[in-house]
């Protein structure tokens, strides 16, 4: 069986069988360039999914929501 990306990113993701699980596994400490491959799909993955849920905030509620605390907590006299 060839390792690719996609069977990689299922590993990453949990979507595997436990038979090609174990075979990514072994694949992956059978050298140091192969745990590098994981490794960077692995922080690729996670910086866009959260790339991906930052998409998600609403700044500009958050920043006026932020305001008004700091407009509560200090009152002006």
């Amino acid at each position: 069986m060839k390792i690719d990306e996609n069977i990689l990113t299922g590993y990453l993701t949990g979507s595997l069988d436990n038979e090609t699980k174990k075979k990514v596994e072994e694949w992956y400490y059978a050298s140091k360039e192969n745990k590098e491959i994981l490794d960077r799909l692995y922080f690729t993955l996670r910086v866009a999914t959260n790339a991906a849920s930052t998409d998600k905030i609403d700044t500009v509620s958050a920043l006026n929501a932020l305001k008004k605390k700091i407009r509560n907590r200090n009152p002006k006299k």
